[in-house]
């Protein structure tokens, strides 16, 4: 009975441990995890016309609060906060320009300068078609341009404003969560796998908030306490599901123990 019971006990262990079907992992936009030092974050939108976005730059400026305020800023398990601040005048080149001015031979990108904020994000309608490789599947490209080793010192993130653009035909809610991915894109973040995140490689209709893994993502690069150092790369899952797991294995396993301890006085017995 003892021995039956030692191994039920290390079966269901070994299941807890090695249970990867509720994992979902997230990456980053970069190999160096970089993101911004400070987790307080300014967010603007160039001050000029679209050519093909019949947005203005003040909605952007509306659907880009909305998307902090729905998405990113709601998360508590992390410190970071972004300030949507409004217009801003920038160069024309964030308008006609791609964020690459030009490819080396193994296809990396080599920075466009002409596009480099001096801090926090800027959000662009943008008509370059081949600078951005836009198509009509591509509703926007993003990019930590002006980086200092790992940190994030400003990052652009451009809407795709060409004839081909399908941005005018998404409702006010699908813009929002357009922004709030490229925004995810500009921050650090990769695409995740995981259906249910904003940051799902493919576009899924009536996203009107985070999933799990974007928060995992998130609290990882912007901990709550941001002076915190990361110092591994992590493969998290569904934080909640895997402590449900974890404490009702404990507690079947003191079970069993508490079993086995009262089996070994009666014997004695």
């Amino acid at each position: 009975m003892i021995k039956i019971a030692k191994n039920i006990l290390f079966i269901i262990m070994i299941q807890l441990l090695t249970d990867t079907s509720l994992v979902h992992a997230f990456t980053f936009n970069n190999n160096r995890e970089a993101r911004f030092n400070d987790s307080k974050i300014n967010v603007y939108i160039a001050d000029h016309a679209c050519d093909v976005i019949s947005s203005s730059a003040s909605d952007l400026v509306n659907l880009t609060h909305q998307a902090a305020q729905l998405f990113w800023n709601t998360v508590n398990t992390s410190s970071l906060h972004l300030e949507v601040k409004g217009k801003k005048n920038v160069s024309s080149a964030f308008k006609d320009e791609g964020l690459c001015s030009s490819f080396t031979d193994s296809g990396s990108c080599v920075i466009n300068t002409n596009m480099k904020p001096e801090e926090g994000i800027i959000i662009s309608c943008n008509n370059s078609a081949d600078g951005n490789g836009f198509t009509s599947s591509i509703l926007g490209v993003s990019l930590p341009n002006n980086t200092n080793g790992n940190t994030i010192v400003g990052s652009v993130v451009l809407l795709n404003d060409t004839a081909d653009t399908k941005f005018n035909g998404l409702d006010e809610s699908e813009k929002v969560a357009v922004i709030a991915h490229e925004i995810g894109h500009a921050l650090g973040l990769g695409h995740s796998s995981v259906k249910d995140s904003l940051m799902y490689f493919s576009t899924v209709e009536k996203r009107v908030t985070l999933g799990q893994d974007d928060r995992d993502a998130v609290s990882y690069l912007y901990p709550p306490d941001s002076t915190v150092v990361n110092c591994a790369t992590i493969d998290p899952g569904n934080q909640q599901t895997s402590l449900i797991q974890f404490f009702l294995g404990l507690m079947f396993g003191a079970l069993i123990f508490t079993a086995l301890g009262k089996n070994k006085l009666l014997n004695r017995k």
